[in-house]
């Protein structure tokens, strides 16, 4: 029997992205503002790479390299990968 993969919903990714976030940070999750620019939240180019390396692997997709820079929150974020999921 093959196992359907329900779609994520932008809060389940942005809850992904919190907790990847603070643990790459060494913050807690309730300091991460969904809002707040990646860089105002003290993420490296590095930390950029990582996170979207973790999301590609996590929801099966491909993301741009410069997808942090051009969707630079966690809410703008989530509703970009939330297209490239609906696109698969």
């Amino acid at each position: 029997m093959t196992e359907t993969m329900t779609q994520p919903t932008a809060e389940e990714i942005a809850q992904f992205m919190r907790h990847d976030l603070a643990s790459r940070l060494s913050v807690s999750q309730k300091e991460i503002d969904p809002d707040m620019p990646f860089v105002d939240l003290g993420m490296s180019s590095r930390d950029a790479v990582a996170l979207v390396g973790k999301l590609e692997d996590k929801y099966c997709v491909q993301i741009e390299a410069s997808a942090a820079w051009d969707h630079p929150t966690i809410k703008d974020m989530s509703a970009h990968l939330l297209s490239l999921i609906d696109g698969r």
